[in-house]
């Protein structure tokens, strides 16, 4: 019988451990760079220790599409 995968680990056996995050008002291109170079699709954005929100490459992919 096929054991299962998913029911055989916990989140914290396979999540990220580095945790990579920009304040709120840092730039879309500080971002969008930040996230190249640290092969990486979405970024914690914190602010004063509490999480804001997440930004992801396809966001950053949006403002370049619609300001182009």
């Amino acid at each position: 019988m096929r054991s299962d995968a998913l029911n055989e680990h916990t989140i914290e056996d396979v999540m990220t451990r580095k945790v990579c995050f920009l304040p709120p008002d840092a730039s879309v291109s500080e971002a969008a760079r930040y996230m190249w170079q640290a092969r990486i699709h979405r970024l914690l954005v914190l602010e004063d220790g509490q999480l804001r929100g997440i930004l992801s490459m396809s966001d950053a992919a949006r403002v370049l599409a619609t300001e182009g």
